[in-house]
């Protein structure tokens, strides 16, 4: 319902659909690139994108463009890339899982690769590395060890997972799950770590049982937002749906759990959860408004479009669960606050009036 502003940098990034792949990538299959960098004795780097990756038109805007960059391919590496809805078989045989991957071949076969937006001299430095032996994961080794800060480990431990080292991650993820619990990380550890956990349990069978225990340990020191996002990350939706919070939940705890449970079909009890909805919708506009003054130098119809459809959706979705809530007089300011921002949306609410309260995904 209520978005964090930890989504803006997607949709600023948008992709153009149909664009070129940047000039410093050669136009040949993966096959002949392989022979080619053989014949010239030097390296094959393959960058894995897709269309509907913003990282990966990010870095075509910038790292693939950079002269620096542009001016060391050309000394040392054949470059191609490939789009991995197109070439998905490629994509499997690379054990691609995350986009952008960068790969980087020798004689042999694969040399070390990175995963993520990556500058220019980034690249460089990574690639560099390479040749001296060194791969990233051993530099974010000895980083993580030497500072023992949160960015380090956490780079570390995505880049681990990223690679298939999973038992080797999951030590890592866990020690952060408990080291970020303190304001300036609730915004990551709730988004980002949350899906990497999710993703963690896919490729480590004990990470599971681990999650499950700490699941246990927030009920028990009643962590209403730890038990609540790990629940939802393992998968308890009848227990949520049936969950009655002991206390008043946090803002951004009681706009996720509403979200929750407009998803599963639970219209009444997501009306009847929120304190104030008025205050939620008029929070919704100025969520929708920041979003676009933010953006305003790159805001165009695509961004205009999904900023009032998300708002469009918040706005329905409030209107409809105060109704099924037995909450006419919050639903009707809820309805006159919308009404005041877009005349157009009356129509939907007559829909919601005639056929019932239904969530809006």
């Amino acid at each position: 319902m209520i978005r964090n502003l930890l989504f803006l940098w997607l949709i600023l990034a948008l992709p153009t659909l149909g664009r070129e792949a940047p000039a410093v990538f050669e136009r040949m299959d993966f096959a002949k690139a392989g022979d080619r960098a053989k014949e010239q004795g030097c390296w094959l780097v393959v960058d894995a994108t897709a269309s509907w990756c913003p990282p990966c038109h990010k870095m075509d805007e910038t790292t693939w463009v950079a002269p620096e960059l542009i001016d060391y391919f050309d000394k040392h590496v054949l470059a191609i890339q490939i789009d991995v809805d197109e070439q998905s078989e490629l994509a499997k045989k690379l054990e691609i899982k995350a986009m952008p991957t960068v790969i980087v071949f020798g004689p042999e076969g694969e040399l070390d690769r990175v995963v993520g937006y990556k500058t220019a001299p980034e690249i460089i430095a990574w690639l560099s590395g390479v040749g001296q032996g060194k791969t990233r994961l051993d530099r974010l080794r000895a980083e993580a060890a030497e500072t023992g800060d949160i960015e380090s480990r956490y780079e570390l431990a995505r880049s681990l997972m990223q690679s298939g080292k999973a038992l080797e991650a999951e030590e890592l993820f866990l020690a952060l799950w408990r080291d970020m619990d303190r304001a300036e990380w609730s915004a990551v550890r709730y988004s980002y770590l949350l899906d990497d956990l999710t993703r963690l349990v896919e490729q480590s069978p004990g990470a599971r049982a681990k999650l499950e225990t700490l699941r246990a340990e927030a009920f028990q020191r009643n962590s209403q937002a730890d038990w609540f996002h790990l629940s939802k990350t393992l998968g308890y939706t009848e227990e949520l749906a049936a969950w009655e919070p002991t206390s008043p939940l946090p803002k951004n705890i009681e706009s996720a759990y509403f979200d929750f449970l407009v998803k599963t079909g639970h219209m009444a009890k997501a009306g009847r959860l929120l304190k104030n909805p008025a205050e939620n919708a008029k929070h919704s506009l100025r969520v929708r408004q920041s979003l676009l003054e933010y953006s305003k130098d790159e805001a165009d119809e695509r961004v205009a479009k999904f900023a009032q459809e998300s708002t469009r959706r918040d706005l329905l979705n409030l209107y409809a669960a105060c109704q099924a809530a037995g909450r006419g007089e919050a639903a009707l300011e809820v309805r006159r606050i919308a009404l005041e921002d877009d005349a157009e949306i009356k129509s939907d609410f007559d829909e919601i009036d005639a056929n019932g309260p239904q969530g809006l995904e």
